[in-house]
C-alpha cells in the first residue's frame, strides 16, 4: 500500500504510513471492484443443480397433466361416465407446478448461499423422500408387476428417496450451516469482512512530513494505582480478533507480542515489547518501546505522549482504539 504523500510502501493492510505517518485510507469502491475469488463448495453447487433438474422435471410432468393427461382423462371420463378422474388429473397438474416452482426457488437460494434456500430445500427433500417411498411402494404392488413397470418405479422411487435423504443431512450438517450467515450472500459477506479495516480520517491540513510528537510532560515518575471506578480497554480495530477488548488492569501495563507483556497481542508486526501504557497524575501516557514505532491518531510518538479516550493506537499492522469509562 503506497502512501499517498511521500511515496513509502507500506505493508498491504496498513493504516498509517511507517515512514511519515500519514493516514491510509481504504477505497471502498476499489475494494468491490476486485474480481470474487471465493468459489462455492462442490456440495451446494451440486444440490443447486440437483434442485434446477428436479424443478424443471416436475414443470414438464405439470405441462404433461395438463395437456396429456387432461386428454386421457376427458377420453375416459366419456366413456366411463365419471369425472373424478379429470379432477385428479388437475390436482395432480397443479401439484407438480407448484413443487416444480418451490424447488426451483430453492435452487436460486442455494445459489446465493440464503437461509430461506437452505431451509426451503430441505423441506422440499423431505416431500421428495415422501413421494419416492410412495414410489417405491407402488412398484412393488401386483398391477405394476402386470404392467412391467415395476422394476423402474421402484428403482426410481429408491434412488430419488437416497438422494433426498444425502442432501437432507448435507444441509443441515453444521459446517453447512456456517455458510448460510442471516441470509447474507457470499459477496455481502466478503464485503463486510473487508470492512473490518480501519479506515481513520484524513488529517484537514496536509503536510509532506508531519513532525514527530514531543512529549508533552516529563516522562511520569511515581505511577498512581488505577482509580477503582475507572474502566480502560483497548479495542482491537484492525488486526487478530478485531473487537476484542483488552482491559487495561495496571497502572504500568506492557503492550506486545511476548508472553510476558501485559497485554499480549499475537501479530508477528508488533515487536515483543512495543509500548506501555502508565497512569500519572490522573492521566495515561504512552511510550514507545519499538525500534518501527508507535503511531497516536496517525502521528509517531517520539518518546511519551498523553491518551484520551477515543485515541487511535498503531503498533505494525494493528490498530486499537483507547477507551476508558468512567472518572479519574
Amino acid at each position: 500500500m503506497r502512501c499517498h504523500r511521500c511515496g513509502q510502501e507500506n505493508p498491504e493492510g496498513s493504516s498509517f504510513c511507517f515512514r511519515c505517518g500519514s493516514a491510509l485510507t481504504v477505497q471502498p469502491q476499489r475494494i468491490m471492484d476486485q474480481p470474487q475469488t471465493h468459489q462455492k463448495p462442490f456440495g451446494i453447487v451440486f444440490v443447486a443443480i440437483w434442485n434446477v433438474l428436479s424443478g424443471l422435471g416436475y414443470l414438464l410432468l405439470s405441462a404433461y397433466f395438463g395437456l396429456v393427461g387432461s386428454f386421457v382423462a376427458g377420453l375416459a371420463g366419456s366413456i366411463t361416465g365419471s369425472e373424478s378422474i379429470g379432477t385428479i388429473v388437475t390436482i395432480l397438474s397443479i401439484l407438480s407446478f407448484l413443487l416444480g416452482i418451490l424447488i426451483l426457488s430453492g435452487a436460486v437460494g442455494l445459489w446465493q448461499l440464503a437461509e430461506w434456500g437452505r431451509l426451503l430445500t430441505i423441506w422440499m427433500r423431505v416431500i421428495e423422500l415422501i413421494l419416492g417411498f410412495v414410489l417405491l411402494g407402488m412398484g412393488l404392488t401386483e398391477e405394476a408387476r402386470q404392467m412391467k413397470v415395476s422394476s423402474v418405479m421402484s428403482i426410481s422411487g429408491l434412488f430419488e428417496a437416497i438422494v433426498s435423504i444425502a442432501i437432507v443431512v448435507y444441509l443441515v450438517q453444521e459446517e453447512t450451516k456456517i455458510l448460510f450467515q442471516q441470509g447474507a450472500t457470499l459477496m455481502e459477506r466478503q464485503w463486510a469482512s473487508r470492512q473490518r479495516i480501519f479506515e481513520p480520517p484524513s488529517p484537514q491540513v496536509p503536510q509532506p512530513f508531519p513532525p514527530s510528537v514531543p512529549s508533552a510532560a516529563p516522562p511520569p515518575v511515581q505511577p498512581q494505582s488505577l482509580p477503582t471506578n475507572l474502566t480502560v480497554w483497548l479495542e482491537v480495530i484492525q488486526g487478530p480478533n478485531v473487537g476484542q477488548r483488552l482491559f487495561v488492569l495496571k497502572p504500568i501495563s506492557v503492550v506486545g507480542r511476548s508472553s510476558e507483556s501485559d497485554i499480549q497481542i499475537l501479530e508477528p508486526s508488533v515487536s515483543r515489547k512495543h509500548f506501555r501504557l502508565r497512569f500519572e497524575r490522573g492521566q495515561f501516557w504512552l511510550e514507545n518501546e519499538s525500534a518501527q514505532g508507535t503511531y497516536v491518531n496517525g502521528q509517531p510518538v517520539a518518546q511519551w505522549h498523553p491518551l484520551k479516550d477515543g485515541d487511535y493506537i498503531q503498533a505494525g499492522r494493528v490498530v486499537l482504539q483507547f477507551r476508558t469509562q468512567g472518572r479519574v
